[in-house]
């Protein structure tokens, strides 16, 4: 057998059955193809009443058959028309049964009206004065088991055609009628001539207006038109008939033997309908990944079928975040997404799509500029926020964090700064990262970059588990900065007899830098017990909050009756509070220590009566004090009668003092 495809200067129509609902797409392409005037069916392109074969529109489809030879195919003996995929056999048909030669099909669209035309044709090579032949016209591909023909018949779907051509002797016209492939039901009611379902449905015999057909003279070639919209044969633009096949009959009978059969023909071109998903994340990028469950399987009509990104099943090849069903069965589908892509949230709706109007095969419609879509999923990320707040809880800005994993891409490790790279939150202390993939582990969020003059606080981890926005994540990381504080201590360098320490009160200090700013100095005086001292122990000065700094400490007010200590530097490098500091006074506070003054008093006194005798009183002080002041007369003077040494005016230090007094009589 062989398919022969003749071609001539017309516009090519495919040989599809095209449904109401898919005419409209089909009808603008095939304007300049006329309607036949010999024809006896308005707005027909084929004329089936001169028994001439038709050659135009093309293409026309041509199927030839062995004939007069032990290599004609031909059907088992008993084979009857509601036999699903009867016996094929080899030899040559009988005399006295059709022996067909060839056969041919064609498909179009009245140019006015819009109707669908079925034209068929058969030559066989005996004339018996009768002609009786069904053409049978298969919508699906699925192959009849062995043996069979070559190309092989085909297992019959719902609502497959079969076409029947009777011309008995005497009959002016062959008569043409039609039947519809039956998988449901019960027999008696749906069944022409079968017991059981499925079966070949109940005959209709066509009417004028409805078909037109011709014999030959020679009663060696029949052809018809059949109108099918005015036929009422259902028409579906997703499931156009594929293929066509003709056995000859040996009566008028529906249950008449079947013996010669003409091998299928694939009909040429012809619409089938798809079913388009389009996958996005949240930026609108095609995301592949995904896997959809469709409902009913849009293969078979029943049940349900996954069809994950880039699998067998997806006819648009690649993972590439489109997923498309060739091939679909007119109807409503339900989809849902099942297979989520790692890090994401699923769309959680079920969305519908009708068909048709999905006019057009996966490869067709994705070529289409712009290209389909039927239905859109759209996943989202999650988002992780970062609070960066002092003790107070007010925000603190100026962080930077790294995150590891980095929740964008899945590896590696997002380094996010406070109003700077990462951030989508513009508020100071708020960092928010965008676009974080969902995990089950949790994300370990460490600050990298930490404020000058604070403490950093310890990792922290995150779990990102939905997709919710900054303003609505539990995703969230709060880092709790922390300045230092400053201990000073002041005690006096006299112990307690049991070597204990002897706190003293009233001085004030200047730092630099300044503690509240943790730059610049000297900072103005903070006292024992003043502003800026939240210690009320006298001799202790804490100074809360304190930036971490390495401070110089001096003793601007030393307390009455001591000498001042020598400035002292702390270095405040953690947030160690005062109380603890305490604990360790010589390694965490700035400890001065104040030495007591003293005074002594030396009273000379005249028992013979005043200026009888006199004094000269020298002690070895600081700057030889006597009277305030150091005596320079030569030959020295004999004037002291009451002398202090360290009044204030000189620093009278503990240690041992020697005093010589000279009495002149």
């Amino acid at each position: 057998m062989q398919l022969i495809v003749r071609k001539r200067g017309y516009r090519l129509l495919p040989l599809v059955v095209v449904g109401l609902l898919g005419l409209a797409a089909l009808v603008a392409g095939l304007m300049n193809v006329s309607a036949d005037p010999g024809s006896g069916l308005s707005d027909s392109p084929y004329n089936g009443a001169d028994a001439v074969q038709d050659r135009t529109p093309q293409p026309i489809g041509i199927g030839v058959d062995a004939s007069q030879t032990k290599n004609d195919d031909a059907l088992g003996q008993g084979s009857k028309d509601d036999i699903s995929c009867p016996t094929s056999v080899l030899g040559s048909i009988p005399p006295n049964k059709s022996d067909i030669s060839q056969f041919s099909s064609a498909i179009g669209v009245g140019p006015s009206t819009g109707h669908t035309y079925l034209y068929l044709s058969w030559n066989r090579i005996n004339n018996l004065g009768t002609a009786n032949f069904s053409f049978e016209f298969n919508r699906g591909s699925t192959a009849c088991p062995s043996p069979t023909t070559s190309p092989p018949m085909l297992v019959r779907e719902a609502n497959d055609l079969l076409v029947l051509f009777d011309f008995a002797k005497g009959d002016k016209a062959p008569f043409i009628s039609t039947s519809l492939w039956q998988t449901s039901g019960t027999p008696s009611v749906v069944c022409q001539a079968s017991n059981t379902v499925p079966c070949w449905g109940k005959k209709t015999t066509l009417v004028a207006g409805q078909e037109e057909a011709s014999i030959a003279a020679s009663h060696l070639f029949g052809e018809a038109v059949v109108d099918l919209d005015n036929a009422g044969v259902p028409l579906d633009p997703c499931q156009p008939f594929s293929h066509v096949f003709v056995k000859g009959r040996s009566s008028a009978s529906f249950t008449a033997e079947l013996k010669d059969v003409a091998a299928p023909i694939q009909l040429a071109g012809g619409t089938t309908c798809s079913i388009i998903v389009r996958k996005f994340d949240g930026a609108a990028n095609p995301l592949p990944g995904a896997g959809f469950t469709f409902t009913p399987n849009p293969s078979t009509g029943t049940g349900s079928l996954n069809i994950d990104d880039g699998d067998a099943n997806d006819q648009a090849d690649a993972n590439d975040g489109v997923v498309c069903a060739d091939n679909v069965k007119t109807g409503t589908y339900s989809i849902q997404e099942y297979n989520v892509p790692a890090g994401f949230t699923g769309d959680p709706a079920t969305k519908t799509v009708t068909v048709p109007p999905a006019l057009g095969t996966c490869a067709a419609r994705l070529a289409a500029n712009p290209a389909a879509e039927d239905i859109r999923f759209v996943n989202t990320k999650g988002s992780i926020v970062i609070l960066k707040v002092k003790e107070d809880g007010s925000p603190l800005g100026g962080a930077s964090f790294e995150i590891t994993v980095n929740p964008k891409t899945g590896s590696g490790v997002l380094t996010v700064s406070d109003n700077g790279a990462n951030d989508a939150d513009p508020t100071v202390g708020t960092i928010c990262v965008t676009d974080a993939r969902l995990s089950p582990t949790a994300y370990v969020v460490h600050e990298s970059v930490i404020p000058a003059g604070y403490e950093g606080d310890v990792d922290h981890s995150v779990t990102v588990s939905n997709s919710k926005a900054c303003a609505t994540t539990d995703a969230k990381a709060t880092f709790v900065n922390k300045q230092g504080q400053i201990l000073i201590h002041k005690i006096s360098a006299k112990k307690t007899e049991a070597g204990g320490d002897i706190e003293v009160g009233g001085a004030c200090f200047t730092l630099t830098p300044d503690p509240a700013t943790g730059t610049g100095g000297p900072s103005a005086p903070i006292c024992d017990n003043g502003a800026g001292d939240s210690d009320a122990a006298a001799g202790f000065i804490c100074i809360v909050p304190a930036k971490l700094a390495n401070y110089t400490i001096h003793e601007s007010t030393v307390p009455a009756n001591y000498a001042g200590d020598t400035d002292k530097a702390l270095n405040v490098t953690d947030s160690t509070t005062c109380a603890t500091r305490r604990s360790a006074l010589a390694s965490s506070a700035a400890t001065f220590v104040d030495t007591p003054l003293s005074k002594f008093q030396i009273i000379f006194t005249s028992l013979a009566g005043a200026g009888i005798t006199n004094a000269q009183i020298v002690c070895n002080v600081p700057a030889n004090f006597e009277d305030g002041g150091a005596d320079t007369t030569a030959p020295p003077t004999f004037d002291d009668t009451n002398e202090t040494f360290g009044n204030g005016t000189s620093t009278l230090l503990p240690g041992s003092y020697n005093c010589t007094i000279d009495i002149d009589p």
